[in-house]
């Protein structure tokens, strides 16, 4: 959603806590709010910037140290595509967790059951992203010709199933 006053506005009515919702790097260009009349919060140490430029916030993080991942794009949670794999996931039983939320960023996702899902890389960068996160998962990846990476979340009966996908998507025969 955007960041305009309106939209700002919109978003403290429909969440109920109109007057406590509070903008910091804005905050100075907004209505002061219930926590800053209260003394919770001392407005002069917040920010009055605007725009769509970050270079104001860059340079912020830049004076306290902060590192970050550069902006671009919007919030994941923003990505039909992604929403609908985490909600996959948030339907099997303990199978959302925030290791499992990322690594579902990666690849084709399959349910494999109903307790089990796989992921399969579409290529190097898939490949990568989900071999950097995999902990306690297990992994298949064919030895003798390049091909995806296969994870299992879940089931570890679903292997064959798993390994089918990956020898299918690496263009092995059965």
């Amino acid at each position: 959603m955007s960041q305009n006053k309106n939209s700002l506005n919109r978003v403290a009515r429909l969440s109920g806590y109109q007057g406590l919702l509070l903008r910091p790097l804005s905050a100075k260009l907004l209505r002061i709010t219930d926590p800053e009349r209260r003394g919770l919060v001392d407005r002069d140490l917040l920010l009055s910037l605007s725009g769509r430029s970050r270079k104001p916030q860059m340079k912020l993080a830049e004076e306290y140290g902060i590192h970050y991942i550069n902006p671009g794009g919007g919030c994941l949670l923003t990505d039909p595509n992604y929403c609908g794999r985490l909600s996959i996931l948030m339907d099997i039983p303990g199978l959302f967790t925030a290791g499992n939320a990322r690594l579902i960023r990666y690849g084709r996702m399959f349910r494999l059951s109903e307790d089990t899902v796989g992921l399969v890389g579409r290529d190097e960068r898939d490949n990568e992203g989900l071999e950097s996160l995999v902990k306690d998962e297990i992994t298949f990846v064919l030895e003798d010709r390049p091909g995806p990476t296969g994870v299992l979340i879940g089931d570890p009966e679903m292997l064959p199933e798993l390994i089918a996908l990956v020898k299918h998507y690496s263009g092995a025969v059965s």
